[in-house]
Formats: structure tokens, C-alpha cells, sequence
């Protein structure tokens, strides 16, 4: 069933920066054991990137897991991540890049 934004503008497609397997964040990222904060899905941690333009900045990583979880909430998290990488705002942490693998969704973000 389309939701009703889905039908009003359509569906947001963000292959670019939305990694499905064999594609892997430890490909991209250095991720260390410093954390950077801890919420309801677990710890954050920061990160370093391999990418040669920004090798050595620093990202925040955040897991959440995506095991278990109904169709219809993963449809829900995909669509609100895919509006999150959208988002382009100087008071909302940006969303770099995410990987879904390993029955989990690692999410990129701007390290504030």
C-alpha cells in the first residue's frame, strides 16, 4: 500500500548513499571504539573515513537493529532514511551515507 506522500510526490531513490550488501561500511569507514553517546538503540561511534578526498575526517555511527522486524516498519524506516539523506539544513545533522547489512542499518552521520 503507497503511502500518501508516495503518491503525491512519489517514491525518493537514494542508491547512491542507501548501500545494500555486498557493499559494507567497514569498505568506507575506519569505525573506533570511542563513543561518541549512547540512545535506546546502543552506543554511537565515531569514525574515520578511507575515501582519499576526506581520508581522516571524522563521522558519527549509529546502528540500529533491522532483524525481526515487520515489512511494513522496515518499509517505514527505509522511506524516513531516504527523507533524512533529502534533508539539507544547517541546524539538522546531516546523513552521509547508510548500509543495510548484517541484520542491521548502519547510518553515517555528521560528527557534531
Amino acid at each position: 500500500m503507497e503511502s500518501r506522500l508516495e503518491a503525491r510526490i512519489g517514491k525518493l531513490h537514494f542508491t547512491g548513499r542507501y548501500h545494500k550488501p555486498p557493499k559494507k561500511v567497514s569498505e568506507d569507514y575506519v569505525i573506533t571504539d570511542k563513543v561518541l553517546g549512547c540512545g535506546f538503540n546502543g552506543a554511537v561511534k565515531m569514525a574515520t573515513s578511507k575515501s582519499s578526498n576526506s581520508v581522516g575526517d571524522k563521522f558519527a555511527i549509529k546502528a540500529f537493529r533491522i532483524s525481526g522486524i515487520s515489512r511494513e516498519q522496515r518499509r517505514l524506516l527505509e522511506q524516513e532514511v531516504e527523507i533524512f539523506l533529502a534533508a539539507d539544513h544547517p541546524h539538522i545533522t546531516r546523513l552521509f551515507h547508510v548500509y543495510e547489512g548484517d541484520g542491521q542499518l548502519v547510518m553515517v552521520m555528521e560528527c557534531m
